[in-house]
């Protein structure tokens, strides 16, 4: 009820509203909520309307990856690279390690979910660019589980070209440091 109240009339508090956005498309499905989407684009409008860029950065990128799942491909790359952007230019404004980390993590999911949208159209070749971007970024932040799973993404774009040798020794790789962290299930 409350989020259907605030986020039916965000103007009430947008701030409020956009972080109270943010939480529902981080922590339920879609599928799940039946005014998910409408709550989700409520958050946007309100966190674009209280100049919350790094909310509205998250609600974009939510967003993107729910319209690409709904096969609006266009709809879903202007939202993903408008929140690309808006990623990279809070990282060069970042004032403190703490936002420049989640900055640099903003970048790297957000290159993750064009890359795969890069894929899915044929591009193998962006993809493997964007995803190897990514892995540097997670080398950077030091977040071996993520640099795992691009490992793996990776492996998978390579096996998916013929190389098969390189998409062996990546997801050995991937493998090895699953196990290393204690992550059974693996990328």
């Amino acid at each position: 009820q409350a989020a259907r109240w605030l986020l039916g009339d965000w103007e009430r508090a947008p701030k409020l509203a956009a972080e109270m956005a943010v939480e529902i498309s981080q922590s339920f499905e879609w599928y799940r909520l039946t005014h998910w989407e409408e709550w989700v684009r409520s958050g946007q409008a309100a966190a674009d309307a209280s100049g919350e860029r790094n909310l509205a950065r998250i609600l974009q990128r939510s967003l993107g990856t729910y319209l690409l799942r709904r096969g609006e491909v266009a709809q879903a790359r202007d939202l993903l690279e408008a929140s690309l952007e808006t990623a990279r230019e809070l990282l060069e404004v970042a004032k403190t390690e703490e936002e420049a980390e989640a900055g640099q993590f903003g970048v790297a999911v957000t290159l993750g979910d064009i890359a795969r949208l890069k894929a899915q159209g044929g591009d193998v070749s962006g993809a493997l660019e964007l995803h190897q971007e990514m892995l540097e970024i997670f080398e950077q932040l030091g977040d071996v589980r993520s640099r795992a799973v691009t490992l793996y993404d990776l492996a998978g774009l390579r096996w998916g070209q013929g190389e098969y040798e390189e998409a062996e020794r990546l997801y050995r790789a991937s493998r090895e440091i699953s196990r290393q962290i204690g992550d059974i299930e693996g990328a």
